[in-house]
């Protein structure tokens, strides 16, 4: 009797279990698989509490602000007669080059080498916002972006690589007010302080 219901298990475990086999995984090890691609082609490692979240909404934050600017970049495009991929290629077929490379090869390594000042990249800011009110275009992305990239022409100078505007970032106060300091108790046989 054991045996045949060994037998019962194993075909019960067979037909539960249908397309399911183990699959050696690169390292020598076994794994069970339905037949199912990864559904993450990396895995991020973060020790921080709460940091799947936080890489959650900075990756959507990143991803939403591209979108905006493309966005407008495209609507204020279309008022001057230009494709919408048109739009998008331009930055490549103007010598801006890949973003992704820029900040990766620049930014992330802090060597802030791209050859583009940061004035002359206000500057055209400037150009695009003056263009957006001339054809009556709502572009409030280009407003905020030319806010920011004045104030950081002023900190660090019109012939800083543009590259470097993580700098002016860096510089920007806490949204966390100073601590207040107790004043110290005065100790005895000194004079008081004023």
């Amino acid at each position: 009797m054991p045996m045949n219901w060994r037998r019962g298990a194993s075909t019960w475990w067979r037909r539960r279990h249908s397309g399911r086999r183990r699959r050696p995984r690169k390292d020598g090890s076994r794994s069970w698989s339905a037949g199912r691609k990864p559904r993450a082609a990396k895995i991020l490692r973060a020790d921080a509490a709460g940091a799947a979240q936080a890489a959650s909404a900075i990756a959507d934050y990143l991803r939403s602000a591209r979108l905006l600017a493309a966005s407008e970049a495209i609507r204020l495009g279309q008022r001057f007669g230009f494709e919408p991929a048109t739009v998008l290629d331009l930055s490549d077929q103007l010598g801006g080059g890949d973003l992704d490379a820029t900040l990766r090869r620049d930014v992330v390594t802090r060597r802030f080498e791209t050859g583009v000042q940061l004035g002359l990249v206000r500057r055209n800011l400037d150009l695009a916002a003056r263009l957006a009110v001339a054809t009556d275009t709502r572009s409030p992305l280009i407003d905020a972006t030319l806010a920011a990239w004045s104030a950081a022409e002023r900190k660090l100078g019109y012939g800083a690589d543009h590259s470097s505007i993580i700098k002016w970032l860096e510089t920007l106060p806490s949204l966390k007010p100073a601590p207040e300091q107790e004043p110290k108790p005065e100790t005895a046989g000194s004079a008081p302080t004023v």
